[in-house]
């Protein structure tokens, strides 16, 4: 899901459903939105803002234990 934890832009986060425990995925510093998980779950995919101009998204992918954005 998405959250925006009281910055301006929004980051991607998971929740363990077991432990209730909240992980970041993106560290909120663009408007990461709408992920969508990879069939086999090891990715997410999601679009951003990235550009100053924030006229266009792109999209991106990021492994599901968070890292770098490809």
């Amino acid at each position: 899901y998405t959250a925006n934890s009281g910055g301006k832009a929004f980051g991607i986060q998971v929740i363990d459903l077991a432990t209730g425990e909240k992980r970041a995925i993106t560290d909120g510093s663009r408007d990461d939105m709408q992920p969508r998980w990879s069939p086999d779950g090891t990715l997410l995919v999601f679009w951003s803002r990235r550009e100053t101009t924030r006229t266009n998204a792109d999209l991106y992918v990021v492994a599901s234990t968070g890292g770098e954005t490809t």
